[in-house]
């Protein structure tokens, strides 16, 4: 019998599956945070913008997609209910947070003179996508990262349709790191294949089967 993409997480898993999330949001804070905040003391920057990305249309509205990322991620408990591949996952988004932070406060990257004059105050959602970025942090994007992480630990969960939209929805999530101009398309590039490193060296098992799949008689 084919498990259900979503589903419960049981009694037993609830306590660790909170206790994942509480050490991830809080390493990400941490590191995150920090590197925003120390890496602008760095004296050095790098330049990572191309000639084409001039040429990419700035598209506030496209925020509303970019904070989708948010429910990718959380969907995790409810899509990996066997806490090998949930620890798995959460394992993944940590070292790419270490991985970020490291890169972020050894090349800290300079916006481009184009990204430094953008702004929409009329669209709440890119003013709040902004905020929740904080200053600098591009290279690689963890926004990027994360959503591709979120897309293959799912995948084998999906049927069907269901891949075409994990896919279609992470390939929007990317485009509109460059729309509303928050990410390059070299910390796009560097950000998806961080995320697929990650998930090679934390050796994820999403082929598992959930644990409310009724057991063979």
């Amino acid at each position: 019998m084919t498990s259900r993409f979503f589903g419960a997480v049981s009694r037993e898993n609830l306590r660790t599956v909170v206790v994942l999330a509480l050490v991830y949001s809080l390493v990400f804070d941490v590191l995150y945070g920090g590197a925003s905040l120390f890496a602008r003391h760095v004296p050095w920057r790098v330049h990572v913008d191309l000639p084409l990305e001039a040429r990419i249309p700035f598209v506030p509205g496209a925020a509303f997609v970019y904070l989708s990322v948010l429910p990718l991620i959380a969907m995790a408990p409810f899509v990996l209910r066997d806490l090998q591949s949930y620890t798995a996952m959460v394992r993944a988004l940590i070292l790419e947070t270490i991985v970020g932070f490291v890169a972020f406060m050894l090349l800290p990257v300079e916006p481009s003179e184009l990204d430094k004059t953008l702004s929409a105050p009329d669209s709440a959602a890119y003013t709040f996508a902004n905020w929740l970025n904080l200053e600098g942090n591009y290279l690689p994007s963890l926004h990027v990262a994360f959503a591709v992480t979120a897309m293959l630990a799912y995948w084998n969960r999906a049927r069907g349709s269901g891949k075409s939209v994990l896919f279609v929805w992470t390939c929007a999530i990317v485009a509109s790191t460059l729309l509303i101009h928050q990410h390059y398309v070299l910390d796009v590039l560097t950000g998806a294949a961080l995320a697929w490193v990650c998930l090679r060296i934390t050796s994820m098992q999403f082929q598992g089967e959930a644990l409310d799949q009724p057991s063979p008689q």
